[in-house]
């Protein structure tokens, strides 16, 4: 077993935003990187079964970005029953502050 995380995939640029989504060793998550404009400005983990939906929904995504919401992560989370929500490990937004927080205000209500 390999002791060291893989890329899974990158995604196309859309507005300036990127994705990079890697599988990580344990198997159980993968780490998830968002930039715009290449700097990366959200870092979180996230069920690795459930990462293609990301790259479903990434237009989806960067609209909310975009307004500040996270409709797009809650689209990509959607299981049928329930919503899996990003779990973030570090975020720089210096520009959009309260836009960041009203973001981790929706994750942590589902």
């Amino acid at each position: 077993m390999s002791t060291e995380k893989r890329l899974a995939f990158e995604t196309n640029p859309d507005r300036g935003f990127t994705l990079k989504a890697w599988y990580l060793p344990s198997g159980g998550d993968a780490e998830i990187e968002l930039f715009q404009n290449g700097d990366r400005v959200r870092h979180f983990a996230y069920p690795a079964y459930k990462i293609w939906n990301l790259s479903a929904h990434f237009s989806e995504i960067v609209d909310s970005e975009l307004v500040g919401d996270s409709h797009g992560y809650a689209a990509a989370g959607w299981t049928g029953f329930s919503t899996v929500m990003p779990q973030e490990i570090t975020s720089a937004r210096p520009v959009q502050e309260e836009k960041n927080e009203k973001f981790n205000n929706e994750i942590k209500q589902g």
